[in-house]
């Protein structure tokens, strides 16, 4: 190869090699640009989403303010609120508890005063319990009952109660019910009524003249339920529709000129929404400025077979000031005012009540002799309304002695743990008179409780012993009746009956009896109380048969009648597995 033809090769390499270097480059400034392409693309896109989220804080934070603003003004409201019926509580009550201003006083100002007391006392407790309610619906702790009504009723008092309060204006209050709407009926009673009240309340406060009208009717009745809806309409100032955008909202109202005009916290209507919510169903409302209003809610209910036999029973009750007689209560308090205030309202029944100051003296109290409810409160000295139940349910023969807390703490966490203790039941403070008296009644020995004759009880104890098992032992009807159609707590107290009666808890011997009669006795007197409340008739009867045989010692009859109760509550512990309380939800 000459020399020429080496630097011909040498200069084609070169060539080469720099047309793939140049090739090299090329692609590489493409890929370059594509990567500058991209990440000015990415940027552009960061750009946007750091933009976007401080236009989002922004935002949050103007309604943060806004908010911040609602509850200030809220909590000004609030105070405006409180301290109107407080001053006329203050004011009134200084009058009449003045010797030389209430001597002045005729018997109808003394009288007038009194009841302005009352309503502005009931108006803060309103108030206290819209207040109460907002906190439970932020927690998500908003309760509701299953319990049986009647569905007329209902209506018809929520009516007659806004017909007496209208009574100050030219307005004329209105029921349209609709008849195809079964009477017996199983949901949250109460609930409703708060709704209608805080529709109807506000109804009349923004209608100067004209009508209210409450409507009532079924939409659908189906095996899912009973869809029934209600409306309130009036024909008051109306609102625009930027206030109906809002209506809802918490801690609003229309404006503060209407706040400042009319009252009211703005609460009534987020909890009446949230109450509805929790039922099923659905709040909306229809209005023009100036040509009222037309609220409405649908919910949906259960049917119930429960309330004939329950009307029956308050339709026959005792009257004023025997509703309690023969009961033996103790309240447990160490406040001396609310010791006279629950002494004169609980004789004043015909019931006996004693007291005790703190939760030992209770303790001594319930050791030496036998109540049928204990009234207690939970924040006392020397020992508490925890402590001394816990002690109590410590002695097996009082499992069935029913404990009530009262207090003024209504937090959930508070009624969650009385449950915990062996409490039955909770009543806040300051209570309606007619929610303690019933309460008292739905714990107490039912007046109307089934009496058998001696045969029957003969006869009944003769079909157990021949191994009968189609008989029932438990109205379990008659027994919800008793309680107000209350399920919930008609099936907590079968479970206490049937884990006592597994336990050993409710045996009876005749030798128990003659060697240890007095807490013998104490058993059963609280097992004949529990079988009652659970419909077990049968075996309350035997029991008192069996406190007529201890009484006048006759082992002959001690010893029949307890072994027809060995039998017996063998068969009631089995049939409560039987027990189906869904046949009527």
């Amino acid at each position: 190869m000459t020399e020429e033809d080496k630097w011909k090769r040498r200069l084609e390499r070169e060539r080469s090699a720099r047309k793939q270097a140049e090739q090299v480059l090329e692609q590489k400034s493409i890929d370059l640009w594509e990567a500058n392409e991209a990440l000015r693309s990415l940027t552009s896109e960061l750009q946007q989403k750091v933009e976007k989220r401080s236009v989002d804080m922004v935002q949050a934070l103007e309604k943060e303010v806004e908010a911040n603003k609602a509850k200030s003004e809220f909590v000004s409201m609030i105070s405006h609120e409180m301290r109107t019926p407080l001053n006329a509580i203050i004011g009134f009550s200084e009058i009449l508890v003045s010797p030389d201003r209430a001597k002045d006083l005729t018997p109808d100002q003394t009288q007038h005063y009194t009841e302005n007391i009352h309503t502005a006392s009931k108006g803060l407790l309103s108030l206290i319990n819209d207040i109460l309610d907002m906190a439970k619906i932020e927690a998500g702790k908003l309760e509701l009952e299953e319990i049986d009504f009647e569905h007329s009723k209902l209506c018809t008092q929520l009516f007659d109660t806004y017909k007496i309060t209208a009574n100050s204006k030219p307005v004329e209050v209105k029921l349209e019910l609709d008849e195809a709407i079964p009477d017996k009926l199983m949901g949250d009673p109460n609930r409703v009524s708060q709704v209608v009240n805080n529709l109807f309340s506000n109804a009349l406060k923004f209608t100067d003249s004209g009508a209210v009208t409450l409507i009532a009717k079924l939409v659908k009745s189906s095996s899912k339920g009973i869809d029934v809806e209600y409306c309130v309409q009036d024909s008051g100032i109306g609102m625009s529709a930027e206030v109906l955008e809002r209506l809802f909202q918490p801690f609003t109202q229309a404006d503060n000129s209407m706040s400042r005009k009319y009252g009211g916290t703005g609460l009534g209507l987020t909890i009446s929404r949230q109450l509805v919510e929790a039922m099923g169903g659905k709040i909306w409302v229809e209005s023009k400025l100036g040509e009222g209003s037309r609220f409405s809610f649908k919910v949906r209910y259960q049917s119930s077979l429960n309330v004939a036999s329950q009307s029956k029973k308050r339709d026959s009750e005792e009257p004023i000031g025997r509703r309690l007689a023969g009961f033996k209560l103790l309240l447990v308090e160490d406040d001396p005012i609310n010791q006279e205030l629950a002494k004169y309202l609980i004789e004043s029944e015909g019931a006996d009540l004693s007291i005790a100051d703190n939760g030992l003296e209770a303790v001594a109290a319930i050791e030496e002799a036998p109540f049928d409810l204990v009234l207690m409160d939970l924040q006392m000295p020397v020992c508490d309304g925890y402590t001394a139940t816990i002690k109590v349910r410590e002695h097996a023969e009082f499992d069935t002695l029913p404990f009530v807390a009262m207090t003024a703490n209504a937090a959930s966490d508070v009624r969650d743990r009385c449950l915990e203790v062996g409490m039955n039941d909770f009543l806040t403070k300051p209570f309606i008179i007619e929610d303690l008296l019933q309460l008292i009644e739905t714990y107490c020995k039912p007046r109307d409780a089934l009496q058998l004759v001696p045969e029957a009880i003969d006869d009944i104890a003769a079909l157990l012993d021949d191994g009968e098992e189609t008989i029932q032992l438990i109205d379990s009807d008659k027994a919800l009746a008793v309680l107000h159609g209350n399920r919930h707590l008609y099936r907590r107290v079968l479970a206490q009956f049937k884990q006592c009666c597994d336990d050993g808890v409710y045996s009876l011997d005749s030798r128990r009896i003659q060697n240890n009669r007095r807490d013998t006795m104490r058993l059963v007197f609280n097992v004949k109380r529990l079988a009652e409340t659970i419909g077990a008739y049968y075996i309350s009867n035997l029991l008192a048969e069996l406190e007529g045989a201890v009484e006048v010692d006759d082992r002959e009859a001690i010893e029949r009648i307890v072994d027809s109760y060995t039998t017996g509550i063998e068969y009631v512990a089995r049939e409560i597995e039987q027990i189906d309380l869904s046949k009527n939800e």
